[in-house]
């Protein structure tokens, strides 16, 4: 995979050799409740760090963040490309409030350059909003040739080293998504959570 990173935030993802844009925009969100509803966490002026060998290279892109966190640099977002393998995305947040709250975290893709979805439930070509629940997703162009695939598994089944068998994860980080149409192709937010922390 080929990307942009901005220093706004968001990423762009492309073809391998950067001829043809596959998601027009990627960004992460953290959000909490305050008894209401989710409101965001404002994130902002972010410090890259970029770590390298010869295989991977790693991309961190840290945040300071407003309320509940009061100006605290705590969300980082981690993009590591590795030869050979798909890109990975590495998300760290640091509550340092007094108080607990309920985060969750939100991967937004607005701009992706496909009009159909196959999941593990099948197929389906996207004209309007559709709810899928899945753990991949793999979106294709009209001729249904890949523009870009998300593989979540690890936010749904969690690894027995004792049985090697997978399971469940307990608190069911992987929401169901809601896949819309969009001026660029179609969008959609993962959601990731829910975590009490203080």
């Amino acid at each position: 995979v080929g990307a942009r990173i901005y220093k706004s935030g968001y990423a762009e993802f492309w073809n391998p050799d950067m001829t043809e844009i596959r998601l027009y925009e990627e960004m992460w969100v953290l959000e909490y409740y305050d008894g209401d509803k989710w409101k965001v966490c404002d994130v902002y002026s972010p410090t890259f760090i970029v770590d390298s060998d010869n295989t991977t290279i790693n991309i961190t892109a840290s945040f300071i963040t407003d309320y509940p966190n009061s100006g605290e640099r705590a969300f980082d977002v981690k993009y590591i490309f590795k030869e050979g393998k798909p890109l990975k995305h590495e998300i760290t947040f640091t509550s340092h409030s007094t108080e607990e709250y309920l985060f969750r975290v939100k991967q937004k893709w607005v701009g992706i350059v496909a009009d159909k979805v196959k999941h593990s439930k099948g197929t389906d070509t996207i004209t309007e909003s559709t709810n899928v629940n899945s753990s991949w997703f793999k979106f294709q162009k009209d001729d249904g040739s890949l523009s870009v695939f998300e593989n979540q598994r690890d936010m749904y089944y969690g690894y027995n080293e004792t049985t090697h068998q997978y399971y469940v994860l307990e608190n069911q980080n992987l929401k169901p998504v809601e896949i819309d149409v969009h001026a660029q192709g179609l969008k959609v937010d993962f959601v990731f959570g829910n975590w009490t922390l203080a």
